[in-house]
């Protein structure tokens, strides 16, 4: 007892260790985090609906199509409550939400596959880069992915338990997550598809098979209760659900097959030196709450792999085949029908399959990333508890001297070409914003062509008569109230060729009036362009995300 108590309470040390090591990476330095997403702009300009009412009197324009309330309504209550910058309280927000992400996976590992998988799991996930980098955005994929993993970690233990009261608290988490992102939902079909074969085999059996159903049904309902009063909102506006819908649709598009391997060569662009050494470490930190006297050497030997594979391949590639190693183990018990390997198979095998169907933007590979880690996770903690002894009041030495090599890992990955940096300073929108705003006379009238970040730092700075205006609508707007405007143009409206059919239209009335570069972080460049083509953005100075300031004179 006294052994099992030591384990336990090393697993808690080491889990908090690891936690305070995510918050740390995600939360460093926040001030060189800057708005140059588009729906970055989108959700500072919502929650300063929300926390700044005088300056941005309502959500943005179309909000609807971007994303439910939760993430930016949560940061704009913030902001209003302690008096913060809306860019900060969005970064901070994710940051915050990012490190609960770990805690949260090593306690589903914990709770479904034991102890040393929980800290392989939160160790994994707390060193990964491309995770770091999303934390430190103010984009919604953080908290949906964490949301989501609670929610269907929730609704199958509460399917497990049979429980009414576990099942509605699960069906509220479900509707959290559909409130984050339009997707949420899906987890009650991933917990409908690992009850299939539950339900098969007790209908066979001639055993109750309908409570589970029916609890299921509850938990979905409830979930769409939560969910209804913006379902509301999205009917009120122009066009209702189905202008929702036909817009969601516009980004299913591309092979499925080539979007899943744009999304694998993203994760391999975000490779570091943290994401090379999270395997060793999350090996490491698994043998911290088994005894090791019989393991020390086959330990080191596979952390010492491990490490080297991490600096040829990247930890992500690491994790991608433990996790296709846990599989046969995972299938065998789920022939057992058990819930905990049925759910997991379920989850991985639901997004493997739609996540490519989407347009290939970098975020939208993180749930089915932390599915995958989980899986990792699993196959880590089997291997170390597999002939291991009783735990013991010590920590193992195997699981400091594959600390050890997780460092000189990091170290030895420094030397490889590594383009990517989750730190880089990236409030380029805000500089150029800033310059531009230097150069407009008082009360000018300005246009902001397909840009909401930029739009947002203008109106912030003083600017306050700045419309964000789309491609089609800006010249008939110019020519409707003819008068001088400015019209800022940045990189989306060169891409779509809004800003050329502009100057082509407006002909001699248009001129260009100033100019002002700007610096974005990897994740919009991974939005914008392959990687291969971000890597050489990277290397050398480019304009491509130059903002030009047009002068219109009728």
């Amino acid at each position: 007892m006294a052994d099992a108590s030591a384990a336990s309470r090393r697993f808690w040390i080491v889990l908090a260790a690891l936690v305070a090591l995510a918050l740390l990476l995600r939360g460093l330095a926040l001030e060189r985090c800057g708005l140059d997403h588009f729906d970055e702009g989108v959700y500072a300009w919502s929650a300063s609906s929300i926390a700044t009412p005088d300056q941005f009197s309502a959500l943005y324009p179309g909000q609807e199509k971007f994303s439910p309330p939760a993430y930016f309504g949560a940061a704009g209550v913030l902001a209003r409550l302690f008096g913060c910058e809306v860019p900060l309280t969005l970064f901070a927000l994710n940051a915050a939400l990012g490190a609960a992400s770990v805690a949260l996976l090593g306690l589903v590992a914990r709770r479904w596959f034991g102890a040393p998988a929980g800290l392989a799991a939160a160790a994994l996930l707390a060193c990964n880069e491309y995770h770091i980098a999303l934390s430190r955005t103010a984009l919604t994929d953080v908290g949906f992915a964490l949301v989501h993993l609670g929610a269907w970690f929730a609704l199958i233990e509460a399917l497990r338990a049979e429980r009414v009261g576990r099942v509605l608290f699960a069906g509220a988490l479900v509707g959290l997550a559909w409130n984050v992102k339009y997707h949420g939902w899906l987890a009650v079909v991933a917990a409908a598809l690992a009850y299939v074969p539950i339900g098969v085999a007790r209908a066979v059996a001639r055993e109750n098979w309908r409570r589970p159903l029916a609890l299921g049904v509850a938990a979905a309902l409830t979930a769409a209760l939560v969910y209804l009063p913006w379902a509301l909102h999205v009917q009120a506006q122009p066009g209702g659900y189905a202008a929702l819908a036909q817009y969601q649709r516009t980004m299913l598009h591309g092979g499925w097959f080539e979007n899943l391997a744009r999304q694998g060569s993203q994760q391999l662009f975000f490779e570091g030196p943290l994401s090379a050494a999270s395997v060793p470490l999350a090996l490491a930190c698994a043998s911290s709450v088994v005894s090791s006297a019989r393991r020390t050497a086959p330990v080191l030997a596979v952390a010492l792999g491990f490490g080297a594979l991490g600096v040829l391949v990247g930890g992500v590639a690491v994790c991608a085949l433990l996790a296709l190693v846990a599989l046969p183990w995972l299938v065998r018990q789920a022939l057992r029908r058990e819930w905990p390997a049925l759910a997991l198979l379920s989850g991985l095998a639901l997004w493997s399959l739609l996540t490519p169907f989407y347009h290939p933007y970098a975020r939208l590979l993180l749930p089915l990333l932390l599915l995958a880690l989980l899986a990792a996770a699993c196959a880590l903690g089997r291997w170390v508890e597999t002939g291991s002894q009783a735990p013991s009041g010590r920590a193992p030495l195997a699981a400091s001297l594959a600390a050890a090599l997780a460092a000189l890992t990091a170290v030895g990955a420094h030397f490889r070409d590594d383009l990517s940096d989750p730190w880089r300073a990236a409030r380029g929108v805000e500089r150029a914003a800033s310059e531009l705003a230097a150069k407009l006379p008082q009360g000018a009238r300005v246009f902001v062509l397909g840009d909401p970040a930029l739009a947002w730092y203008l109106v912030r700075g003083g600017v306050g008569d700045t419309q964000g205006v789309s491609g089609p609508e800006c010249f008939e707007r110019l020519e409707r109230d003819a008068r001088e405007t400015f019209v800022a143009c940045g990189y989306y409206p060169r891409l779509n060729g809004a800003e050329q059919r502009l100057v082509e239209a407006a002909g001699a009335k248009l001129e260009l009036h100033a100019r002002a570069a700007a610096q974005v972080k990897d994740v919009r460049l991974l939005e914008d362009h392959p990687p291969f083509r971000a890597a050489r953005l990277l290397r050398r100075a480019s304009d491509e995300y130059e903002v030009r300031l047009y002068r219109y004179r009728p």
